[in-house]
């Protein structure tokens, strides 16, 4: 019986490459959805201590001054953090993008894995089979042996 080869083999290290390169793709992109999120979380953090910063001890007077600084501090805060939370948006769409392909890539893998299985296992079936065929060719091959003996051993004694 000839050594098992699947044709689609070369396909199918193919396939296993693009899948390996999706899961890093994912993972880089994961990493960078969890940095702009440690970024978002830090800049909602820094917005909610300004304006806690803001507000003043009771009966402490503030200056016009102060007061306006202390509003555009807050108001540069907030937009720091809507820029913030629309790149951790945009790392979450990367992040979507990025698991549909590393699913896409092992759907196809796992299809050539399944088609590899299956012609795997005709190949061992063919081979129980083969082995079969031998065996009952041995065992017609006997079985006439023993038949020709005792024919013979017939012709002896009647002779």
């Amino acid at each position: 019986m000839p050594t098992f080869r699947f044709r689609a083999d070369a396909a199918l290290t193919f396939r296993r490459r693009q899948l390996e390169e999706a899961q890093r793709e994912l993972a880089r992109k994961e990493r960078d959805r969890l940095e702009a999120s440690s970024r978002a979380e830090r800049a909602a953090a820094a917005v909610s201590e300004a304006k806690t910063a803001a507000i003043p001890p009771a009966g402490t007077p503030i200056g016009a001054h102060a007061f306006e600084w202390q509003r555009f501090w807050i108001t540069r805060l907030q937009r720091e953090q809507g820029r913030d939370n629309a790149a951790l948006a945009a790392r979450d769409a990367a992040v979507t993008t990025a698991r549909t392909a590393c699913t896409a890539a092992r759907q196809k893998c796992r299809a050539l894995e399944k088609l590899r299985e299956k012609a795997w296992a005709r190949h061992l079936a063919a081979e129980a089979a083969e082995e079969r065929k031998v065996i009952d060719d041995i065992a017609v091959r006997r079985m006439d042996a023993r038949r020709r003996q005792r024919d013979h051993d017939n012709e002896g004694a009647t002779a």
